[in-house]
C-alpha cells in the first residue's frame, strides 16, 4: 500500500508541474482573436470558429469541456 501512496504522490506532483508551467507560459500569438489565421465555418447549423497554422499535414487540437482555443496556444507553438 505505501508503493502505491508513494506512487500516486510523485504523479500528483508531476501533474501540478505540468500544468504549472503551462499556464505560466505565453503563447506568442492571441489565439481565439487572430482574424488573419481564423473565422468561422457554417457546420451542421452551427457556426465553428476555426484558427490555421503552420504547414504540412494536419494536426487537429480539440479542448475540452469549457476550454477554449486559448488553452491550447503553447502547444500550438511548438507544433507549427
Amino acid at each position: 500500500m505505501k508503493r502505491f501512496e508513494r506512487s500516486a504522490v510523485v504523479l500528483f506532483v508531476i501533474a501540478v508541474n505540468f500544468f504549472a508551467i503551462e499556464s505560466r507560459a505565453q503563447p506568442a500569438v492571441n489565439y481565439g482573436n487572430n482574424p488573419a489565421a481564423g473565422g468561422y465555418k457554417k457546420i451542421n447549423g452551427i457556426n465553428m470558429y476555426y484558427e490555421i497554422y503552420g504547414e504540412g499535414k494536419p494536426l487537429v487540437f480539440l479542448h475540452g469541456n469549457g476550454g477554449s482555443i486559448r488553452s491550447a496556444g503553447t502547444k500550438i507553438d511548438y507544433y507549427k
